[in-house]
């Protein structure tokens, strides 16, 4: 018998193995085996359109209704390397980024701080000559 055909034979029968492994696993999960895997899948049509109300979401689940947030502008002109702007106390930094450029700026990295109710931006290098930058920043509220 030529080697090469019974290796490809194991192969086969190996391949079948797998794929009944994999059949038994997906009825499994589909809902073709017991009741308890059946009665334990959810499908979309187990939840209509906004039918879960609050209570049934931990306290400290941030739902729709917690999630709150505010936007911020820091404008950086020519010559300016900090800019501050009055934020809610307890406000977490999300996001920043460059929403308007105006010419070249030169390379500078701004670095953001909050001290109470104040969001400070420092700039490593002013923008320089014509140019200007400004920064929105996001930050979640407390």
């Amino acid at each position: 018998m030529d080697p090469e055909f019974f290796n490809l034979s194991q192969r086969v029968v190996a391949l079948e193995n797998e794929l009944a492994d994999l059949h038994y696993l997906v009825s499994r999960k589909t809902g073709l085996g017991s009741a308890d895997i059946k009665g334990r899948i959810a499908s979309s049509s187990s939840f209509p359109a906004n039918s879960i109300p609050s209570s049934a979401i931990q306290a400290a689940a941030i739902t729709k209704t917690k999630l709150s947030y505010e936007q911020v502008t820091l404008a950086f002109g020519s010559a300016d390397t900090s800019k501050t702007a009055t934020i809610t106390s307890g406000s977490i930094i999300d996001s920043v980024y460059a929403s308007v450029v105006t010419s070249t700026p030169a390379y500078g990295e701004l670095q953001l701080s909050i001290s109470g109710t104040t969001l400070t931006g420092t700039r490593s290098a002013a923008p320089g000559g014509a140019a200007a930058i400004t920064y929105t920043i996001t930050l979640l509220k407390a």
